[in-house]
């Protein structure tokens, strides 16, 4: 008795230890699954009888709702569908009640009611395993948050250091300053997180702050870099172009943001990137022609730099009054062109006459 009880024992083991037939998983609305269940056996039954191998609690759904089966004739598989209403979602093909359909490839998706199923079956080939997508160094590691967050103070600093009238208290600029940069970063970041919790129910807080803190230093110096170098060098189109890199580093952080939120699409990411940078640049460029009829952001430069940071020669007095009397030139010629004709004169009512 006790031998027979040991091979039908060794019989359960080997019978769980062989690889099942298929897997069958149920889906939530992001593709991720949230239950499986192992077909050892054909047929597979799926409905909310308590009689199916997967019972449902779908109501939206039959008793016996669907059956996958080996095909009589011993070709592939195929699915019945049962006496439902709603019928039966295979691919993209809506089967009605009692419809019959052959399954020829290894992975099936169904539809029953709202609930979404995929079949994979041991035909099935794996495809390679995907790399990790590596984080750049300075997204790695809790010190990085501290000394990046410092440095972010430290350039918005100097930025307003550099840019505020020597009149005015520096200091008193830069609090409203970091009270208004805390502000956005909350705000940027929280959206960030609920955007991330909507779409993979994770907030993923610390990854969109790490990225916040490198993106908000990043900021701070590309508002500086641009009109400095224009300045050391005596190039204002750089100052005047210098919208464009802070734009470049907007797209990078929404890439990055976007990693958390589509962890499985990096494709969407970079186009979402490249989006960005193309409808900065076009709202950039848009305005700036509107409003000085030019791409850049001005004529000249709007900051005065300490003249220790200028690297450019010093020009010569003849010289710099030649490029003045070719401005006047321009300017003469600006001044013989008809006036506007909605002048002063224009508004005033007909038959009457200007004095």
């Amino acid at each position: 008795m006790s031998g027979g009880h040991h091979m039908l024992a060794m019989e359960g083991a080997g019978a769980a230890a062989a690889a099942p037939l298929a897997l069958l998983e149920v889906l939530d609305r992001d593709g991720h699954v949230r239950h499986q269940l192992k077909v050892r056996q054909w047929p597979l039954r799926v409905g909310r009888a308590l009689d199916n191998d997967w019972v449902l609690d779908d109501p939206h759904t039959a008793a016996h709702h669907f059956s996958v089966s080996v095909a009589p004739e011993g070709g592939p598989l195929q699915v019945a569908v049962g006496d439902s209403v709603n019928g039966l979602w295979v691919e993209r093909r809506w089967l009605p009640a009692r419809a019959v359909e052959a399954l020829t490839a290894p992975v099936a998706w169904f539809k029953a009611g709202e609930t979404v199923f995929r079949l994979r079956t041991a035909a099935l080939s794996l495809a390679p395993e995907l790399p990790l997508e590596a984080s750049p160094a300075p997204l790695r590691g809790r010190p990085v948050l501290g000394v990046t967050a410092v440095l972010g103070v430290a350039a918005l600093g100097l930025r307003t250091w550099l840019t505020t009238d020597p009149d005015e208290d520096w200091l008193n600029v830069v609090s409203i300053e970091l009270l208004i940069t805390v502000g956005l970063f909350l705000a940027w970041c929280g959206l960030w997180a609920l955007l991330s919790k909507v779409m993979t129910r994770r907030a993923n807080l610390d990854w969109h702050v790490r990225v916040a803190l490198l993106a908000n230093l990043a900021w701070e110096v590309s508002r500086v870099v641009p009109g400095l170098l224009g300045f050391s060098f005596s190039q204002p189109w750089i100052a005047n172009f210098g919208f464009v890199l802070p734009l470049m580093i907007l797209a990078w952080a929404v890439t990055w943001h976007m990693r958390q939120v589509e962890p499985r699409r990096p494709g969407r990411r970079q186009a979402l990137g490249v989006l960005t940078l193309t409808v900065g640049l076009f709202l950039s460029l848009g305005a700036n022609l509107s409003t000085n009829n030019r791409w850049g952001q001005g004529l000249y430069l709007t900051h005065l730099y300490p003249p220790s940071l200028r690297l450019a020669p010093a020009q010569e007095l003849d010289s710099f009054m030649d490029g003045v009397a070719g401005l006047k030139e321009q300017l003469d010629d600006k001044a013989a062109e008809p006036a506007d004709e909605e002048g002063p004169e224009a508004t005033l009512s007909p038959g009457v006459e200007s004095k």
